[in-house]
């Protein structure tokens, strides 16, 4: 049974409930700060474009906290607060991946897996979480020891933070096997 947290928070506009195929997770405990912010603010909303992703959140905050931040920034209306994992669902975080995946899949009635489920995160304990929890993992890096550390933990695909647009929906498309548009 949903938290009634959850079903108070904002869920991204459905423009008629299209079919959903993808997931990703935005794992949002470094994105919300103000010179990340603005950077994926053109990704996001590109993302948002494809009717077949759902975009959402994983945090160890709680959900309120997670969506007053993205709010902030401009984030929060590509985003579907109702699926996201959030602290109070696990303090491990590779469990807050199936949390979200579980979530999703009953709103969607989708079945969301590895195949299908993208983390995005910058740390080597996101690529962990994601990689144990049954995502793919992008994993973004602030310099040269960062991308090492994240490729090292198993990311799949390693960005720099100014791979820009662009390179973050080729990198989706690749690991979801969508074509480009």
């Amino acid at each position: 049974m949903p938290s009634p947290l959850l079903t108070l928070m904002p869920s991204a506009p459905t423009r008629g409930r299209p079919v959903k195929s993808a997931l990703i997770l935005w794992d949002v405990d470094d994105l919300l700060k103000e010179q990340t912010a603005a950077r994926v603010r053109p990704v996001l909303t590109a993302l948002a474009e494809r009717d077949e992703l759902v975009q959402t959140v994983l945090s160890g905050d709680n959900g309120p906290g997670v969506f007053a931040k993205a709010d902030r920034f401009g984030l929060a209306e590509v985003l579907d607060f109702q699926v996201g994992a959030y602290g109070l669902d696990s303090r491990v975080r590779a469990r807050l991946v199936a949390a979200a995946q579980r979530r999703a899949e009953r709103k969607y009635a989708a079945d969301f897996t590895r195949r299908n489920t993208i983390l995005v995160g910058g740390t080597p304990g996101d690529v962990r979480a994601g990689l144990g929890g049954g995502a793919k993992v992008i994993g973004v890096a602030a310099d040269r020891a960062a991308a090492e550390a994240l490729e090292w933990e198993g990311a799949d695909i390693v960005l720099p933070v100014q791979a820009g647009t662009g390179g973050f929906l080729a990198a989706v498309g690749t690991l979801l096997a969508f074509p480009a548009r």
